[in-house]
């Protein structure tokens, strides 16, 4: 992997340049999609641990669900025979108490709890009974549930599992790099924006002026001994903004650039106008 370093001590030339280079590589990165690896290819240099086997684990879930299911008859049988017993309770008095010399309403009206009573504990009789029969029920699941969970294997090793399952492993290298990049890129861009910024004063729009400024074409001027980059920005600055950027390209230029190509020839950056340029056709 190609390491890329930013010297905070560089000029804003290097800076720039250093712009230039990363925005190469963001677009190389760009069009690399992220890679996936099985975990057969990188077991070696991974660290296994043990995790619950998946057999282990759906005998749990539906241990789980069985013991939710018991409890919740459990509680129901135990409600309903607590409400039994009250109801035998108040028969129990409305049998001690005699219904000689009491009035005709009132002996009809303790008639009639009293029905009410024994058709409530015959239905809870049934109930019961019912409630009886699913509760030993799902204890003997339980019961060879829990045997078969004991003859199964609780923990099984994580890397054989993921192999066994043909997982795979994102390869998060190019986003670490291109994150890497990200920050670098960002620091490159706001040091060469520093003198530009404290220059032009104008939070609105500085880092905006500039930007297209890094970006703008131009035409290249080659000599034996140096190189005059004619800058042509998109839009006619203003005569104020015009000057700011051109004191910017002198103090650029007073670091004495170099051609990246080798040649050491100096660099020189100029602020053009399209009327300084004339197109002319060369017949063949």
């Amino acid at each position: 992997m190609t390491e890329l370093l930013f010297d905070s001590t560089k000029s804003n030339h290097a800076a720039l340049s250093n712009i230039n280079t990363l925005l190469r590589c963001k677009c190389y990165l760009l069009t690399q999609p992220y890679k996936v690896v099985p975990y057969e290819q990188c077991v070696k240099q991974l660290t296994d641990r043990q995790v619950e086997s998946e057999a282990y684990r759906v005998l749990a879930d539906q241990r789980r669900g069985l013991k939710r299911e018991q409890g919740h008859w459990l509680v129901e049988q135990e409600r309903s025979a607590r409400h039994a017993a009250a109801r035998q309770k108040r028969l129990e008095q409305l049998a001690e108490v005699g219904m000689t010399g009491q009035a005709p309403e009132f002996i009809v009206e303790r008639e009639q709890e009293r029905k009410k009573l024994m058709a409530a504990q015959t239905r809870h009789q049934i109930a019961s009974q019912s409630r009886k029969t699913k509760i030993d029920a799902l204890n003997e699941k339980l019961a060879a549930l829990e045997v078969q969970i004991g003859k199964t294997e609780k923990e099984v090793s994580r890397l054989t599992l993921l192999v066994a399952q043909n997982k795979v492993r994102l390869d998060s290298r190019n986003k670490r790099l291109m994150d890497v990049l990200k920050v670098i890129a960002r620091n490159a861009f706001y040091k060469a924006l520093a003198p530009f910024k404290d220059d032009y004063d104008n939070y609105r729009d500085d880092h905006d002026h500039f930007r297209q400024l890094t970006r703008c074409g131009g035409v290249l001027q080659p000599d034996t001994s140096q190189v005059t980059a004619h800058l042509l920005p998109r839009v006619n600055y203003p005569k104020k903004l015009r000057k700011i950027v051109e004191r910017y390209l002198e103090q650029v230029n007073q670091s004495e650039p170099k051609m990246p190509d080798g040649s050491e020839r100096r660099l020189i950056f100029r602020l053009a106008k399209r009327s300084d340029f004339q197109l002319t056709l060369m017949g063949s």
